[in-house]
């Protein structure tokens, strides 16, 4: 079940830029009974208590969508390769994200934070390139002033990925009953797990096909309406 819920994931989700982040979560119990069950710390009560360790790894790969017209502020995640033009008159930038990156001096970095982590601020490099100013009320009938269009760079080092499977474990307990077992063997324990896994991995696929869908949507009324 195991390699079918990886084969899966990959299928559906993987790229060539996709890691594996290796954590584990805890599953707090009343009882004794259940297999593993015992007084051990877990960072998810952050103390030690009664509880099963689960040791999981989850495969993190960068996909997205936004819509214009929605008003909202957005980043859309692009390939190292993908194409951008200035649509500024008194800035010149035109090529490959990673070309136009590497024309920019080390100086024009700047460490932020991206939200705080179990261990303090996340805190990364980032290199915003402004390519246009959009007036607003050209897209939104309650919007007004100036938008911002820009490539955002990130130095992306390995780890900074990490706070995701966070993510992962509050969805698959919250949303698919991932903690909801009373499992008596490792036996039955693997296969609840594994079951929840495979679900979570399924309804990511089919919500990753459904944002492109939505997007190619999109982007067709958008050429239509420009013709």
């Amino acid at each position: 079940m195991r390699d079918v819920v990886r084969d899966h994931v990959v299928e559906h989700l993987g790229n060539a830029e996709a890691v594996l982040v290796v954590d584990e979560t805890g599953f707090l119990k009343k009882g004794s009974a259940s297999c593993g069950v015992g007084r051990q710390y877990t960072r998810s009560a952050g103390k030690i208590t009664n509880c099963q360790i689960g040791l999981f790894v989850i495969h993190v790969s960068s996909r997205g969508h936004a819509l214009r017209p929605a008003g909202k502020g957005f980043v859309l995640g692009v390939n190292a390769n993908h194409w951008f033009h200035s649509w500024r008159p008194d800035i010149h930038w035109s090529g490959e994200a990673r070309e136009i990156i590497k024309t920019l001096p080390d100086e024009a970095w700047v460490r932020c934070s991206a939200g705080r982590g179990t261990k303090g601020e996340r805190l990364y490099d980032w290199l915003h390139c402004p390519m246009a100013d959009l007036e607003a009320d050209e897209y939104s009938d309650t919007s007004t002033g100036i938008w911002t269009r820009g490539l955002l760079a990130r130095r992306n080092p390995v780890e900074g990925v990490r706070w995701r499977i966070e993510e992962g474990f509050e969805t698959a307990k919250n949303e698919f009953g991932l903690d909801h077992n009373e499992t008596r063997s490792w036996h039955g324990w693997h296969r609840h797990i594994s079951l929840v896994m495979l679900a979570y991995a399924m309804m990511t696929a089919v919500r990753s096909r459904a944002n492109v869908m939505a997007l190619k949507k999109a982007n067709r009324t958008n050429v239509a309406l420009i013709r």
